[in-house]
């Protein structure tokens, strides 16, 4: 039968013996144990909203590497030009423009319009940008292969606007729930931790401070012990 430091270290199930040790816990150590309570409220709102923001920023990175990977095949030049995938101005130019054969039909005035119409006012940048797209030399001419890549871009490019705007919402929601907290201006304190960081060690912390009898057991529970 596999030992329970076995198991630990190795990812190996040993339900009986873990039952045993539990066991002998609760029977001949209840005075190191203590009541776990929920935490507030407010302090429960504020976590959900991060856990839940949290999931939404993974899904976005995880479809970000997807566009990444489909560009490379068939239109590289993106990743290039622009720094962020997620900005409004790649993924509506990805939308609009799925294929560098497609954005190269389009005319000077019609790009100029829309460089302008997504923020973007530098002239000099605005005529760089159409030059290098005049100029760009496509990656593939394989036509199954990018009408393919072309296809699920569009698709990958919604995604990530939609999960933009989620996010951000998540944000507005979680900033009211954060300053409306009692403990918030703790964290809100602490050098280095603005706007995000500080709702953030709020829900890691939470609001029970009687569930930690020293600074080492907070280190212990932040992970931040050596």
């Amino acid at each position: 039968m596999t030992s329970f430091g076995n198991a630990c270290d190795t990812g190996a199930k040993d339900d009986p013996r873990d039952a045993d040790l539990l066991l002998d816990l609760l029977l001949q150590h209840r005075d190191k144990l203590r009541r776990l309570s929920p935490d507030s409220e407010a302090t429960r709102r504020v976590q959900n909203l991060v856990e839940e923001r949290r999931k939404l920023v993974d899904e976005k990175t995880a479809q970000i590497n997807r566009l990444t990977d489909h560009l490379k095949v068939y239109f590289p030049q993106v990743l290039e030009w622009y720094g962020r995938l997620d900005s409004q101005l790649v993924c509506a130019l990805l939308e609009r423009w799925p294929a560098l054969e497609e954005l190269q039909k389009a005319s000077p005035a019609g790009l100029r319009t829309f460089f302008r119409k997504h923020r973007c006012r530098d002239r000099e940048r605005i005529e760089r940008r159409i030059e290098a797209i005049r100029r760009a030399i496509p990656a593939i001419q394989d036509r199954a292969v990018i009408e393919a890549k072309s296809a699920a871009v569009k698709v990958i490019v919604q995604l990530v606007r939609i999960l933009v705007e989620g996010i951000e919402d998540l944000d507005g929601q979680i900033e009211e729930a954060a300053a409306a907290h009692p403990d918030f201006f703790i964290f809100n304190s602490l050098p280095g931790a603005g706007p995000v960081m500080a709702p953030r060690l709020l829900a890691a912390f939470g609001s029970q401070w009687e569930r930690y009898r020293s600074a080492r057991e907070i280190q212990s529970s932040a992970g931040s012990l050596r």
